[in-house]
């Protein structure tokens, strides 16, 4: 039993090591140490026998450090580029699906207009047609692991869409057993805004930081919280669904069917709009760039949107007390007038000790939080599965 349970102690070491290298992109024998905990000459054991094993490798220049006087740092990287993941994003009307390695380095990537809404075989369709396409772009490689982010909640404990005022037509599918059919591929689903809290944490503006609120403003409004490191989904999957909290005297008409939700007053389609009659002209969809809005009264449409938003994200820093809230999404991660109105009224509302520990900032990885998220999570069930399998046959060597 002892023999067991130091194979499994070491088993677990090994794994978090991996996951830590392949997150960070490369890092050195130090900062595992610190990570895991781990002695040097443990840490040293370790990484040696993934050297043997080929999954990582050593690199004199580490990613995005900084550089030192003296003898170049030797930093561990993750060896992914034999591997291939694909991850899709939906938006309410769109899929953008990406191919990348098992390092999260996206090879290929395109986006397709599409009613996610209340067509969910059409846009499975769609996402299937756009994913064939970019594989072919890039080869033809083997996709290890796919994962797909989609804008409504699922509930973890059944995999089954249980909300009917969000993708209504959805309610009662199991996204995974759907995608997993027409892709003809392992699947993971997500919230579509946790796979962009994801992707902040591992290549964005929430890296190194332990509890965060990402909130997504695009097409709608969603939030995704990180909690002493972990992502927090609630009982049912529907923990972080600002869109649809009601404001106090608003009576716009919202998707959902409700009047008076965020959602209806803060989305870029909603504001998209505003700014359209107070231009006198109609902005579309698909090329509208919320950074060229600069006369006074997109300016203030701007502001007051981020103000709505910031006066409940002030209840919710109250309540979590985070590091950090990530704008992000085609409004939040562009508008800088709307991130000032964010942070101004968190500033107000928020209890002076709160706000002493926290910033506000846009998305680093702009709109394309999501999908880097997607890709990067793909990577590391892929990834978990290479490493898993050579550590399986080792400990059966030892154990027989």
């Amino acid at each position: 039993m002892e023999v067991e349970d130091s194979v499994g102690s070491r088993l677990r070491n090994r794994q978090l090591a991996l996951e830590f290298i392949r997150r960070t992109g490369g890092c050195s024998r130090s900062e595992i140490m610190r990570e895991l905990g781990l002695s040097r000459s443990g840490v040293n054991h370790l990484v040696s026998a993934l050297l043997d094993e080929g999954i990582i490798e050593t690199q004199t220049e580490g990613p995005e450090k900084p550089a030192r006087r003296g003898r170049p740092s030797t930093y561990l990287v993750y060896r992914g580029e034999s591997g291939h993941v694909a991850g899709l994003d939906y938006g309410h009307g769109h899929v953008t699906v990406a191919i990348a390695n098992l390092n999260g380095e996206v090879l290929a990537e395109s986006t397709a207009r599409v009613d996610v809404d209340h067509d969910p075989s059409g846009a499975m369709e769609v996402g299937k047609e756009v994913f064939d396409g970019l594989v072919a772009q890039v080869g033809g490689p083997q996709i290890q692991h796919v994962v797909v982010g989609i804008p409504g909640p699922i509930d973890p404990r059944t995999g089954l869409m249980r909300v009917p005022t969000v993708l209504a037509e959805w309610r009662g599918l199991s996204p995974q057993a759907e995608f997993e059919r027409v892709f003809g591929l392992p699947v993971t689903m997500s919230h579509d805004a946790m796979l962009g809290a994801y992707g902040e944490s591992t290549r964005g503006a929430a890296r190194g930081l332990s509890n965060v609120l990402y909130i997504k403003v695009s097409g709608g409004v969603g939030a995704a919280m990180i909690l002493n490191g972990r992502p927090y989904m609630g009982t049912s999957g529907l923990a972080g669904e600002i869109g649809h909290a009601p404001l106090q005297g608003s009576t716009e008409l919202c998707r959902c069917g409700n009047r008076g939700c965020l959602e209806s007053v803060v989305s870029a389609d909603t504001i998209r709009r505003q700014l359209g009659l107070s231009a006198g002209r109609e902005f579309a969809a698909d090329s509208f760039d919320v950074r060229e809005v600069t006369d006074a009264a997109g300016v203030r449409i701007l502001s007051e949107a981020g103000w709505t938003l910031g006066r409940l994200l002030a209840d919710l820093c109250n309540c979590l007390n985070p590091q950090r809230v990530v704008l992000g999404g085609a409004l939040g991660a562009y508008s800088s007038t709307f991130l000032q109105g964010v942070e101004q009224s968190i500033a107000r509302y928020a209890q002076p000790g709160v706000i002493d520990d926290l910033t506000v900032v846009h998305s680093q990885l702009t709109d394309r939080s999501e999908i880097v998220g997607a890709v990067m999570l793909a990577a590391e069930r892929a990834a978990q599965l290479v490493s898993l399998g050579v550590a399986t046959e080792r400990a059966e060597l030892v154990l027989q």
